[in-house]
């Protein structure tokens, strides 16, 4: 048997073409598994639970106050009506 007959037919000193398109096969390889990593992270933290948050401390992060109020558009301050924490935060017992 004649050993050159066995061998594949790729030859032993690729061209520079070839080259290239193994280099470019490699990079376009790494380039989705950087995006596969990135989709992974962005899903992971779109289904992280968010941190719980009393009752008062969410209307002070979220709540705005109408426009026909006295403070029109304003936020929601509970340190303006303290008095009405503990009734916001009783809705979680």
């Amino acid at each position: 048997m004649n050993s050159s007959t066995t061998k594949s037919a790729r030859p032993l000193n690729p061209s520079p073409l070839q080259s290239e398109q193994t280099e470019l096969a490699s990079l376009r390889a790494r380039v989705l598994l950087a995006n596969a990593e990135s989709l992974r992270r962005e899903t992971l933290l779109a289904f992280r639970p968010q941190r719980r948050l009393t009752v008062s401390a969410w209307a002070d992060a979220h709540r705005v106050l109408p426009d026909d109020s006295a403070m029109k558009g304003a936020r929601w301050r509970t340190a303006f009506t303290p008095y009405l924490r503990d009734v916001m935060n009783s809705f979680l017992d």
